[in-house]
């Protein structure tokens, strides 16, 4: 080849990298500058469109949610309960044939959470072993979570006397 020719076509294709090089960096920029506008256009309905789709998220798990809530607000003790959940118990002794007395009412500060304190309730019963045994199968089945602290069954002449401490559980 002669040296000559081979200038001129060494030339001419640096000449061709650069132009395309450049028409390449053109393309590029004319992209990135399209794509910033696009997100300026659609930035702020893109936002509500993410508020919208939280809110209808929430309001699905709460719907969802609500028959949850009843369930636990029905198995806590708040103070509204307590003259009720006595009186059940009071008229659980007496339909299974047996003589409940509360004996002491207690409102318990912490039961060792935080965010936990409860109703602490001392009864005794008076009945027959099984009338006092079902009287204990009773409380243990109430709808409320309980926690019994103590229990005794002593037979006292003829008849037997259930001595029962129970802690129902009440949320701050």
């Amino acid at each position: 080849m002669i040296p000559r020719n081979s200038k001129v076509v060494l030339l001419l294709s640096s000449v061709m990298v650069l132009g395309l090089t450049l028409l390449f960096s053109f393309g590029l920029y004319r992209i990135a500058s399209q794509h910033r506008k696009a997100n300026e256009l659609a930035g702020p309905s893109l936002g509500e469109m993410t508020r919208q789709t939280s809110f209808q998220s929430l309001r699905a798990i709460q719907n969802i949610s609500r028959g949850d809530v009843a369930i636990l607000e029905k198995a806590v003790v708040s103070q509204d309960k307590t003259v009720a959940v006595l009186e059940s118990l009071e008229r659980a002794g007496r339909s299974l044939g047996t003589e409940v007395k509360i004996t002491s009412v207690e409102r318990v500060e912490s039961l060792g959470t935080p965010a936990t304190g409860g109703l602490k309730v001392d009864l005794d019963s008076r009945g027959t072993w099984s009338k006092n045994f079902a009287l204990l199968r009773a409380v243990e089945s109430l709808p409320y979570r309980v926690i019994f602290k103590e229990v005794s069954l002593v037979k006292e002449g003829s008849s037997w006397v259930l001595g029962l401490s129970i802690l129902l559980p009440t949320f701050n």
